[in-house]
């Protein structure tokens, strides 16, 4: 293992427990009989919704699934380990995010719908 495929792993680390800890934070927000928006339409409308541990588990556990394979891959033969990193790096950011963006519109739309706890 080279410094660059250990930099990739401690950044995907990193992105996963601010996952974690938004996911958490909502978490505590949300009342535990609230349907919670799993994506919102164009207008900004929610969508489809789902009881609270899959809703916020959902992005949590699937970022998690994809960074393991990213960083399961073995080495590429020729010095590729630099692309590896690079996509480690964007997933890691383009997830975490994704996912503050979307906990941010999901505890405004729980706001006004009077769902969160106070």
């Amino acid at each position: 293992m080279n410094s660059l495929h250990m930099f990739g792993e401690a950044v995907s680390i990193f992105a996963l427990a601010i996952i974690a800890s938004v996911s958490w934070n909502a978490w505590k927000r949300i009342e535990a009989s609230a349907l919670v928006p799993v994506n919102f339409k164009r207008d900004g409308e929610p969508g489809i919704r789902m009881k609270k541990p899959f809703a916020l588990l959902l992005m949590p556990v699937a970022a998690m699934v994809i960074l393991m394979v990213l960083s399961a891959r073995p080495a590429p033969a020729g010095g590729g380990q630099g692309m590896i990193f690079t996509l480690q790096i964007l997933v890691a950011g383009a997830f975490t995010a994704a996912h503050i963006v979307h906990i941010k519109n999901v505890l405004e739309v729980l706001g006004r719908e009077g769902k969160l706890r106070s």
